[in-house]
């Protein structure tokens, strides 16, 4: 018996899609990137090493961080209940750097934090989209 995917459910995966999307092209960004920056500050000496160096760390984080978000777009897609329990992990971590950062810019703090409490409830709280994860 297939179970029915909650419209909710539906638009997290594809939003961890579309964030696996940009995360592997922000890699492979900071690949080039480092490499281009590097060329351009090696007539200046000794930093365009350790400036390629940054940029190839970076882009192997993004790319591992885009295959992350991919399995969790697929997992949230099939239902697997490991893929809402790494998105709440990830939402309530989100939540404590938006409380964090309040004073930063007040008006995208709190959307921020609405947006994640809402998520919280969601995927933690709503009985249609737990039900879809057992």
């Amino acid at each position: 018996m297939a179970k029915n995917r909650p419209v909710g459910v539906s638009i997290l995966s594809v939003l961890a899609y579309i964030g696996a999307v940009f995360l592997l092209l922000g890699g492979i960004g900071l690949f080039v990137g480092g490499e281009v920056i590097s060329s351009y500050l090696s007539s200046l000496g000794a930093f365009s090493g350790i400036i390629t160096a940054i940029g190839i760390v970076a882009g192997i984080i993004l790319i591992a961080l885009a295959v992350l978000y991919f399995f969790i777009g697929r997992g949230l897609w099939k239902g697997q209940n490991w893929a809402r329990i790494v998105v709440l992990i990830f939402i309530v971590i989100g939540l404590i750097g938006s409380l964090v950062s309040i004073m930063g810019n007040l008006a995208s703090s709190i959307v921020g934090i609405i947006i994640d409490v809402v998520i919280i409830w969601y995927l933690g709280f709503n009985q249609e989209a737990k039900s879809y994860f057992k």
